[in-house]
Formats: structure tokens, C-alpha cells, sequence
């Protein structure tokens, strides 16, 4: 089964479960919260509790590898059939799982997911191949931009009526940051690895590519890099950057 947790990442079923020495069915689970967070790891261990209680013969074991995704492991572990049977998975690996038959189809069961149909149909589609079902979205956002009002009515601009374009949203900045030095136009956050991701989402929406195929033509390849240029010099201080986008 696959989940996509945190990030946008998902949770999958790798092996076949494995029968114990009592006849029973053992399952292994990833991302058990690590002991340093006490009560979600308890949690976690209450809900493996109640699920073998639940299911008399089936044992549940946990592993607390740290981060949940390693780059720097999964490929192997997922290459040797060593996944555990339920295990985390990044949104941008999802194709690769499933092409490598790696992720079992659970079209017939995903009804047993509580509140499964409340997940937005767009998000349950990115698990779905050829009309079968090979994860569980847990996490994910959607990326959006918020603005100032009061900014907006001071750059004689109408706060009911925001950009809807790229290019609204660059003479918007342009307007704004035109109220003075100390105003920014435009900005991005980009903390901790929040920047790349949001970074993806500016080249993408924007019709650019983060990969392009070596024998695509010239001037598909160079549709990025203007995206690249604009998200850079408008990270940063955009009085001055918003004259430059």
C-alpha cells in the first residue's frame, strides 16, 4: 500500500507479508515516530495494538529508520525486494514504485480507508495506473500566493480583484515595490528544502521543465531557464528585483 506522507510522499506495499512461527501473518510497517517524540510514538505503538487485537494472527512490526525516505538507501532496499511491506514514498517516486511492480494494487480495498473519498480526486489519480489503485495519499498542499490588501489599495490596486496571470502578478510587484524602498513587490519563502520545492512549482506553472530530453529541440530545452532567472532575482529584495522580472 502506498502513502504519500509529508511533502508530498506515500506509503506502499513492497513484499508479501510473511507467516510467522506460529502460522500467524507478520507485516512490517515504516516510520514508527523515533523515541525522541514520546507521545507520537506511543500513539503509533496504541494504534498497532488495537489493529492486532483487531486481527487475531496478525503481528505488526515497526521500524523507526529516520528520515523515512533516505535517497541513499531506497533505491537499493527497493531494488533487493528488502522494503517493508507498508513504507513511505516521495511523491516524485511514485511512477518508478509502481513501474517496477513494487507497489501492490488495492483497488479492492481502498474502501476500507476511513474517509478515503473525502481526499481530493486529483491527489488519489497520482497513485492510479491503468484504472488500479497502488497507494493511499496521506499528505499533501497545494502551493498559492498570499497578498496584502492594504498594499494592494495603496499601489492604487483592487484587493477584490487579485492577479491571475504571472504577468498581472509581475505588474502588481512593479506597482507596489514602486511605493518606496522599504516595500517588496514580490517575495518566495524558502527555508529549509521548502525553496526547491516551491521553486519546482514556479518553473512548472509557468510552463518550463525541470528535465528536458537532450533531443528535444533547442528552444524547448531553453523554456526554463527565464523561469529560473525570474524565481531567483524575485527571492530576494524585490524593490529591486521587480524591475529586473
Amino acid at each position: 500500500m502506498l502513502t504519500t506522507g509529508l511533502v508530498v510522499s506515500l506509503a506502499a506495499c513492497g513484499s508479501d507479508s510473511e507467516s510467522d512461527a506460529g502460522g500467524g501473518v507478520a507485516i512490517t510497517v515504516a516510520c514508527q515516530p523515533p523515541k525522541t517524540a514520546p507521545k507520537q510514538r506511543e500513539a503509533w505503538n496504541d494504534d498497532v495494538a488495537a489493529f492486532e487485537k483487531a486481527h487475531p494472527g496478525v503481528t505488526v512490526k515497526s521500524t523507526d529508520q529516520q528520515p523515512c525516505f533516505d535517497p541513499k538507501t531506497f533505491a537499493a532496499k527497493l531494488a533487493g525486494g528488502q522494503m517493508e511491506t507498508v513504507f513511505m514514498v516521495p511523491v516524485t517516486n511514485y511512477a518508478d514504485v509502481i513501474s517496477k511492480k513494487q507497489a501492490k494494487d488495492i483497488s479492492d480495498v481502498t474502501d476500507l480507508v476511513k474517509n478515503y473519498g473525502d481526499i481530493k480526486q486529483d491527489v488519489r489519480d497520482m497513485v492510479v495506473k491503468d484504472g488500479k489503485t497502488y497507494g493511499v495519499p496521506n499528505v499533501s498542499y497545494s502551493v498559492g500566493l498570499v497578498y496584502n490588501r492594504k498594499l494592494f489599495k495603496d499601489a492604487g490596486l483592487d484587493p477584490d480583484a487579485p492577479p491571475k496571470t504571472w504577468d498581472e502578478v509581475r505588474a502588481a510587484a512593479k506597482k507596489i515595490a514602486g511605493l518606496g524602498d522599504d516595500y517588496v513587490g514580490y517575495g518566495e519563502y524558502g527555508g529549509g528544502n521548502v525553496g526547491g520545492w516551491h521553486f519546482a512549482q514556479s518553473i512548472f506553472s509557468r510552463g518550463g521543465e525541470m528535465v528536458v530530453d537532450d533531443k528535444a529541440p533547442r528552444s524547448t530545452a531553453r523554456r526554463a531557464r527565464p523561469c529560473c532567472r525570474h524565481c531567483t532575482t524575485c527571492a530576494g529584495r524585490t524593490t529591486a528585483s521587480a524591475r529586473r522580472c
